[in-house]
């Protein structure tokens, strides 16, 4: 139940909390709860169903760490935040947090027996 509370309360603000210093923490555990939680994945659709939300939380620190989360959460939602990222790669090599991003978009894709030139 405690759960649900903090799903439905990160989810009234969701691209703002997921680039909050604090709530951003909050926000990826609970899309990390992806496969237990129907609530936790319908927020991860919600971030995911445009791709402009999707590249304003990769230039975004905090925002970063939550798509970062999501790659673990799921392989579907990994293919989603990897074809939204793909127009921006290069910008995404311009700074810290879009490299990290990208190594670890290159760890998941290796891990899942993949090559990143393969999603390209």
């Amino acid at each position: 139940e405690h759960q649900n509370s903090v799903v439905t309360a990160l989810r009234a603000r969701l691209p703002h909390h997921a680039c909050h210093e604090h709530a951003s923490f909050l926000t990826q555990r609970a899309l990390q709860m992806v496969p237990s939680c129907s609530k936790s994945a319908q927020m991860a659709d919600e971030l995911l169903a445009h791709r402009h939300i999707v590249q304003a939380l990769a230039r975004n620190q905090y925002g970063g760490n939550v798509l970062r989360g999501m790659l673990s959460a799921s392989p579907v939602y990994a293919q989603r935040v990897r074809d939204m990222l793909a127009p921006m790669v290069e910008e995404l090599q311009n700074s810290k947090q879009g490299k990290e991003l990208l190594a670890d978009l290159t760890a998941n894709d290796a891990s899942r027996g993949r090559t990143a030139s393969s999603s390209a």
